[in-house]
């Protein structure tokens, strides 16, 4: 969910960690989007994070598959 709501952010992240300028979706290390996100999600404020777990809240509520669930 944080690649969805903040994947500019993610991206940027990738980068870093990547040492690239221009990310490549073909290339197998743009797959490493699980340690960018946790980073964004780590440098969220206390607002940010609570609207994520509002929205992660709502969807679970709302009954959706698994696989939303689980992002």
């Amino acid at each position: 969910m944080i690649w969805q709501r903040s994947r500019n952010k993610c991206e940027e992240e990738l980068k870093r960690i990547l040492g690239v300028d221009i990310l490549n979706p073909s290339s197998q290390d743009y797959f490493q989007c699980m340690p960018a996100a946790k980073a964004v999600l780590d440098r969220l404020s206390v607002q940010e994070r609570a609207e994520l777990d509002a929205e992660v809240a709502r969807i679970k509520d709302a009954g959706h598959d698994k696989e939303a669930q689980r992002e």
